[in-house]
């Protein structure tokens, strides 16, 4: 009965207006971030240092406590990028390339070590 009374009542709905649309023009886009041009030799630079924390412990300059702090060191640096307009990059570069000589340094010392070790 029910059934009955709501199907005329259905059939005289009006369909929504027909919407026109613009290609998207009017869409609110979001504003494109300057690209740090030295984002990407970073990036590869800390793949280096980490690829470098790795044969440093598979030859036995690094214990892996000292990879694990030094991991975790380019994990904070590469944490502290806000983008270029932060001012950020110079100094994530400088912090990167210190690391660079820290990782080198104790693989130095490591070596040193292991010839005193074994000699």
């Amino acid at each position: 009965m029910r059934l009955a009374l709501l199907l005329p009542l259905s059939l005289l709905a009006a369909p929504a207006p027909a919407q026109i649309w613009d290609g998207g023009r009017s869409a609110e886009r979001p504003q494109l971030r300057p690209i740090d041009p030295d984002a990407f030799q970073r990036g590869r630079e800390t793949r280096r240092i980490d690829r470098s924390i790795g044969d440093g412990v598979r030859r036995g300059e690094l214990t892996r406590r000292e990879a694990r702090e030094l991991r975790a060191q380019a994990r904070a640096i590469a944490g502290t990028s806000f983008g270029p307009a932060s001012g950020v990059g110079t100094q994530q570069t400088g912090a990167v390339l210190n690391l660079r000589g820290l990782v080198d340094a104790k693989r130095a010392e490591g070596r040193a070590r292991r010839e005193r070790q074994g000699r």
